[in-house]
């Protein structure tokens, strides 16, 4: 080669390979800033979520005041009945109505489940429903002001809004910022989100052991043990493992013909999920009842997981769904046994703690066996009523939810948060996801779950700094990695195991490990509430209007609704919903036609009042008026125990199906 030519060829070399080395810095100088800004969003995110935990916790020690319940009288809005005060927004006017909500970012919005809200004008009458409205609505200034601050933040990505900040209470009290209609009033009960139940239980496997012999045809016994399956696979987050185990005569583990990843326990992702899901819909109730082969194929199921190291590698929980007796394999005695010496070994062996959470199905279903199952094992047990007559399964899984919330509160998890795997927000469509945090009362041991505060980030900021899509597995692993807390340590003394039972079951549930308990609960400090002293400060009516109790979600959020009324609060010349311009003519003749109604009102009205007067001076015995005020007595102490405290202590809430639109929201 000649040599100009070979030093043409290497300055081109070295050039190139200048350029190829400037190009892989360059990419790596953006990466590492893009990975910079990303790590900020999320500290960002979890400061926040903490904030407001805190500050919930610092209104909560203080809900006894007779200032907090005084001020809570009339003090906040329903999202069923009420019309925000403040400059509302319309999201985006180009969708269609269904899909459009009017936003308040001057107030909160309180949520109730229907069976909840039983008093006049929707208002919850459970002493410590009330209390929650009332304490929650003190963090009703800081909110406001977080919002305006994440406007700001925001904007710098060009998210157009922020996303909502809300507290979830165990008790099913929802309250949001900024304010929306409720779509289909009643509906939302936050303790089955996703966000609530992966800041209160953290990381764990989870296996359903469902009962599909003949008899669960019975009463749709079969459908309830589907719903309760459904609810505990829609709440799991892509930090748990989940199985299912239907057994009858024989045991198997449930497995999608469609998509043969889905064996054994699984990680808790949408598509798994759904995989699952789509499964268990077609359960049917068939054959005898084995106990012995679903226990054994269960603890099978679970040891080889942990060997494979395809596990949360954190606690495990059995759900045992069954109709009662045994009518196939070996009995009573050899299956809790079984279920005994197994448990022990993974305790022993692997490290883990095994907690086994037994439902009978059906009043009259035998309760024998499935609560000896779980007083033997240190587990929890509790009857549910049959399907047809309203079995609430969900108020019967309070132990479950609140059992894994014991060891979030304090040590090495006394910040933990999680963050859910993205999913299209209700309202906008767009990929969001979901910071929460448990709440506690921390003054008792051990520490009173309360409820679960969660923040709203929408993905585009994320993916507008990474490049990365929301749905991507790069995403994917971050939120798992950042959803993982230490696995606590739940060290259960016997009267709180009976605590966590009683909140389920009531008092046919508990075991007898606590003994000193004969008040109905009143020694459970630390599991069940206590109720504030003063019963009689608390308001009757919390929501400051019912302006809109008569109209219809599309006349109270739509953006444009061609002529219909304005509710009230809603002036016509304000709201470009509602049609304003009316000519001169009608104008007038409105206006003489309001003026002859409001004389002839007036005329009737001074007849009825003279009636009235003249019947009162004949009637010679008078009556003493009740006397309804408050006696500002101050009730800082607590005294009493809300008997059925918790997700217990409320009447059966209709469950809306898991995949229809009202449900899917937070």
């Amino acid at each position: 080669m000649p040599l100009p030519l070979q030093i043409a060829l290497t300055v081109a070399i070295s050039m190139s390979t200048s350029m190829s080395s400037k190009s892989l810095f360059f990419a790596h100088a953006a990466s590492a800033e893009a990975e910079a800004r990303v790590t900020e969003i999320v500290s960002k995110l979890k400061a926040d979520t903490l904030s407001f935990r805190d500050e919930l916790e610092r209104v909560y020690s203080d809900r006894c005041s007779a200032e907090t319940l005084t001020d809570c009288a009339k003090g906040s809005y329903s999202d069923c009945t009420s019309a925000f005060p403040g400059q509302e927004v319309c999201m985006d006017p180009s969708q269609e109505c269904n899909a459009i909500a009017f936003w308040d970012k001057t107030v909160t919005k309180v949520s109730i489940p229907a069976a909840l809200a039983v008093g006049e004008g929707g208002n919850p009458t459970d002493p410590e429903l009330v209390e929650t409205v009332c304490y929650s609505r003190v963090v009703e200034p800081y909110l406001v002001e977080k919002f305006a601050r994440d406007e700001e933040y925001w904007g710098q990505y060009g998210v157009s809004r922020p996303g909502g900040s809300y507290f979830g209470a165990h008790n099913g009290i929802f309250r949001q910022i900024p304010a929306n209609y409720q779509q289909t009033c009643g509906l939302y009960d936050p303790r089955l989100r996703p966000w609530y139940v992966a800041a209160s239980s953290g990381p764990k496997d989870v296996v359903l052991v469902i009962d599909t012999s003949g008899s669960m045809d019975d009463y749709d016994r079969i459908g309830l043990a589907v719903q309760a399956a459904t609810t505990i696979i829609e709440t799991l987050t892509v930090a748990d493992r989940i199985a299912v185990v239907p057994f009858d005569t024989t045991a198997k583990v449930l497995t999608d013909e469609n998509d043969i990843t889905v064996v054994g326990l699984v990680r808790a992702t949408r598509k798994n999920k759904n995989a699952l899901l789509t499964a268990i819909s077609s359960l049917k109730a068939n054959g005898g009842t084995n106990f012995y082969d679903a226990f054994d194929k269960t603890f099978e199921l679970i040891e080889r997981t942990i060997q494979q190291e395809s596990t949360s590698g954190c606690n495990v929980a059995v759900l045992f769904l069954t109709d009662g007796v045994i009518s196939y394999g070996p009995g009573a005695e050899e299956v809790i046994n079984l279920v005994s010496s197994k448990a022990t070994e993974i305790k022993s062996k692997y490290d883990r703690d095994f907690y086994l959470f037994s439902y009978s199905l059906g009043l009259a279903a035998d309760s024998d066996v499935p609560k000896r199952l779980a007083c033997e094992t240190g587990g929890i047990w509790a009857q549910v009523d049959d399907a047809v007559y309203g079995g609430d399964i969900v108020s019967a899984m309070a132990g479950y939810y609140k059992l894994f919330a014991l060891g979030l509160g304090e040590g090495d998890n006394a910040d933990f948060v999680s963050i859910v795997e993205p999913y299209p927000d209700f309202s906008t469509g767009k990929m969001i996801t979901t910071v929460s945090a448990p709440v506690y009362d921390r003054s008792v041991s051990p520490p009173l779950l309360l409820g679960v505060v969660g923040i709203d980030s929408y993905m585009d900021a994320l993916e507008q700094v990474l490049g990365v899509d929301a749905s991507s597995t790069a995403m994917l692993n971050r939120f798992i990695a950042l959803s993982t807390a230490r696995c606590p340590r739940l060290n259960l003394t016997g009267c709180e195991l009976d605590a966590l039972r009683y909140l389920g079951g009531g008092d046919q549930a508990i075991c007898g490990d606590c003994p000193s308990v004969d008040d109905g609960g009143g020694s459970y400090v630390g599991i069940v509430p206590q109720q504030c002293r003063g019963v009689s400060d608390l308001p009757r009516n919390v929501w400051a209007n019912n302006d809109n109790i008569r109209f219809s979600f599309e006349e109270k959020a739509c953006c444009k609704l061609e002529g219909t009324i304005a509710p009230t609060g809603y002036p016509s010349d304000k709201d470009t919903r509602y049609p304003s311009d009316t000519s001169n003519t009608d104008k007038t003749s409105n206006t003489a036609a309001i003026t002859i109604a409001f004389a002839f009102v007036g005329v009737l009205a001074l007849f009825v009042f003279l009636y009235f007067m003249r019947k009162q001076a004949r009637n010679k015995q008078s009556m003493q008026p009740q006397n309804t005020e408050n006696n500002g007595v101050p009730c800082n102490e607590v005294k009493t125990p809300y008997k059925n405290a918790g997700i217990a202590s409320a009447p059966p809430v209709p469950l809306p199906s898991p995949v229809s639109p009202e449900y899917i929201q937070n």
